[in-house]
């Protein structure tokens, strides 16, 4: 109508809200655990007051913390500043 927002209909909306509010998981947190553990204790306690007060559960992401900083290792030699690394390639 008049009034829609324009969104993409992906669902992708609550993950570009996580950014702008910067409560979400960067990749560069993956190269200090502890720091990513941190980070994703407070997120998930922040998505779990949202799901008891909406679907009366709670969210037990301990495994997918874990299984993240597993994977995280195999990738941690592409991580880089991007911002960094465009601009050398940009110079050279």
């Amino acid at each position: 109508g008049e009034n829609k927002i324009d969104t993409t209909s992906r669902g992708i909306g609550p993950a570009y809200e996580d950014k702008m509010a910067r409560r979400g998981l960067r990749m560069v947190d993956l190269l200090t655990p502890e720091l990513f553990r941190e980070k994703a204790a407070r997120v998930v306690a922040e998505k779990n007051r949202l799901a008891r007060g909406a679907y009366g559960a709670d969210l037990d992401f301990t495994h997918e913390v874990e299984e993240t900083l597993r994977l995280g290792e195999k990738i941690k030699a592409y991580i880089c500043d991007t911002a960094e690394l465009a601009n050398r390639a940009l110079d050279e």
